[in-house]
């Protein structure tokens, strides 16, 4: 129940600190091992959270001139971008006219399999990258997101609902921070001498 809606509720001039110090005493019953007995008060200033799901928005699926469903997504993590086109299909990856093994890390073949993995989907797709700056791990994040972002365009609700609990519909904007002046890096400073 918000601030507002209280004050209404007891006629009473409601302030901020009179409002914290009201949740907070209604958040030490809801503690209390007899707080079924008085559950009806309790409702009574307790609203029911909807829980708001986000409604993403898959890209489009096309036909090629075989007729095969496709759809084209792009990502960028870090200093890289990546364009990605997942077709119906036998499991053939290709990155930038290599296979998966463009890749010498396993650890970053891992991440760019893992959206097929985790539904289950392992040979039901071609997958054609094209990628492009940074490093290994960058190049790695942007395919599994653009993939990820294609993968959405081809199974249900529930099993977006699945990946986006695992985390793969959310953009890491992490880089890299810069470095300061005086400073030998980011954070890293040099060693202080007393003369």
């Amino acid at each position: 129940m918000t601030k507002d809606e209280l004050a209404t509720l007891l006629v009473e001039k409601m302030t901020p600190h009179m409002y914290r110090r009201f949740i907070l005493s209604m958040e030490r019953l809801l503690l209390h091992p007899y707080v079924y007995r008085v559950e009806e008060f309790v409702r009574k200033y307790r609203k029911a959270l909807i829980e708001e799901v986000i409604e993403i928005q898959a890209p489009a699926l096309k036909k090629d001139e075989a007729g095969r469903s496709y759809t084209e997504a792009y990502a960028n993590r870090k200093t890289c971008h990546a364009w990605v086109t997942l077709k119906d299909g036998t499991g053939k990856v290709d990155i930038n006219g290599q296979d998966i093994l463009f890749f010498p890390r396993a650890s970053d073949r891992l991440q760019i399999m893992f959206p097929l993995q985790l539904l289950d989907r392992m040979f039901q797709f071609d997958i054609s990258a094209k990628v492009e700056y940074g490093g290994y791990s960058g190049k790695s994040g942007a395919i599994r997101e653009a993939l990820t972002k294609c993968l959405t365009a081809f199974v249900s609700k529930e099993e977006v609902e699945i990946l986006r609990h695992a985390g793969l519909l959310t953009h890491d904007k992490r880089v890299k921070e810069r470095k300061k002046v005086g400073f030998r890096g980011a954070r890293a400073k040099p060693t202080w001498r007393k003369r």
